[in-house]
């Protein structure tokens, strides 16, 4: 029992590290308040394959470290929150309506960020085409990963 605790504590740790690796090498967004990254599809195969206990804070440390080492670590206590919420979406089996509430969750959850940080409701509309293309990218990679994973 306590040989599954360690691998499951290293795997979470190792994806964690992933997460925060493909959040950080990441494509700019020209005259947006972001970028586009690929953090979210290592987020939810981590949420796939590992229960929800490692899963949730693998997601919310992962994308967090990717948000200081950014350099952008406003954006951090709402990073955590997103990213942990969006990870307990894969505690079912249908995962195209996993990858669906994780990018409701993602588009909302950095919506009303913005709306907290730049106290305007308006000013984050700019912003909401990138965040369903981030979410989007993410879950069709997830998608074809996860296939691929599934079948071995």
């Amino acid at each position: 029992m306590k040989n599954i605790k360690i691998k499951r504590l290293v795997a979470a740790s190792l994806f964690a590290a992933l997460v925060c690796v493909a959040t950080f090498v990441s494509i700019p967004i020209p005259g947006g308040n972001g970028y586009i990254h690929f953090g979210d599809a290592v987020i939810y195969v981590a949420a796939s394959v590992l229960p929800s206990a490692y899963a949730i804070p693998c997601a919310a440390m992962g994308a967090g470290f990717a948000d200081f080492a950014l350099g952008a670590a406003i954006w951090a206590p709402f990073t955590v929150v997103i990213k942990a919420l969006m990870a307990l979406c894969f505690r079912g089996k249908n995962k195209k309506i996993s990858v669906m509430w994780a990018g409701i969750i993602n588009c909302s959850g950095y919506y009303l960020a913005e709306w907290v940080l730049f106290s305007n409701p308006v000013t984050p509309v700019a912003s909401l085409p990138f965040n369903i293309l981030q979410s989007l990218a993410s879950g069709v990679i997830f998608l074809v990963i996860f296939s691929i994973i599934k079948k071995k």
